[in-house]
């Protein structure tokens, strides 16, 4: 039951990071205008919802031309992501392909080093001076 709890936990501190996310990449681009605060929500979530289901099979299908561009073809898929949701989401607007691919690169940094500082931040098990849980004392 506990892990049920922490995993719903886990499921809303994403949604909490992408929104914060999507606000600090809205604001400082200058390319992008998103309307509303439910548009920001709106956008965070299908922004989960990509690029967990669709977007590692679009990565799948694109791996040849991936190998043939030493994975430049990433940033075009990133872009085409971020066009459908933008299609999708009528609050939403991104201004041209550098503005899609600025607001996915700036999106992943951000989203990468919050949920990295989250994980660190969230239940240290072990101190520097620990070893397997036990406190050791300084001679």
């Amino acid at each position: 039951m506990i892990s049920i709890v922490n995993y719903k936990v886990r499921i809303i501190q994403k949604i909490i990071i992408n929104i914060f996310a999507v606000w600090i990449v809205d604001f400082i681009l200058p390319g992008t205008k998103i309307d509303e605060l439910l548009d920001y929500a709106m956008v965070a979530f299908a922004l989960i919802i990509f690029n967990s289901l669709i977007k590692p099979i679009l990565n799948i299908i694109a791996f040849p031309i991936n190998i043939i561009t030493l994975g430049l073809f990433r940033s075009v898929l990133n872009w085409l992501v971020i066009l459908f949701i933008s299609w999708l989401i009528p609050g939403f607007e991104v201004n041209g392909f550098l503005w899609g691919i600025l607001f996915s690169v700036l999106f992943s940094f951000l989203v990468s080093h919050l949920e990295m500082g989250e994980k660190k931040g969230s239940s240290p098990k072990f101190s520097s001076r620990s070893v397997g849980g036990v406190s050791r004392k300084r001679r």
